[in-house]
């Protein structure tokens, strides 16, 4: 699987790719919404995972706080308006989240295909949640 890892904090991806490289994914990382964006421009993501607040402001996102990049990140990405993508709208997104902003986690909690991680995060509780919103996804398209 082709999974695209949005994170601003390298400490934060380490385990989570380590394990996820280990079971035969290959993941491209990536700190900050225009980098990600660049990416699902050139290439076709099975999944993608997204810190919701990224420390970098983004020029493509110009009118959104570094609290909601994520989020905002999410939303364009599905309703189609982040201009011409390889990666599909509707890919299985998993967001990883401290944010207790209400807001943010109904926009994140709404969005379908979408799952939900709130940090601190253990990287092999991380892997068994995304293999399995991963097999449930499967299973709805089969």
């Amino acid at each position: 699987m082709k999974i695209l890892f949005v994170e601003d904090e390298a400490a934060a991806m380490l385990g989570v790719t380590t394990l996820l490289n280990a079971r035969g994914h290959q993941i491209d990382e990536v700190g900050t919404a225009d980098e990600a964006i660049e990416r699902m421009r050139k290439t076709a993501y099975d999944l993608l995972i997204f810190d919701v607040m990224l420390r970098q402001l983004s020029k493509e996102l110009i009118d959104v706080s570094v609290r909601q990049l994520g989020k905002e990140l999410l939303v364009r990405l599905r309703n189609g308006t982040l201009g011409s993508l390889a990666t599909n709208n509707n890919v299985p997104v998993v967001m990883i989240t401290a944010v207790a902003d209400s807001d943010v986690i109904d926009v994140l909690i709404a969005s379908k295909n979408t799952l939900v991680l709130y940090k601190p995060i253990d990287p092999e509780d991380v892997l068994f949640e995304i293999e399995s919103f991963i097999s449930r996804g499967q299973k709805r398209n089969a």
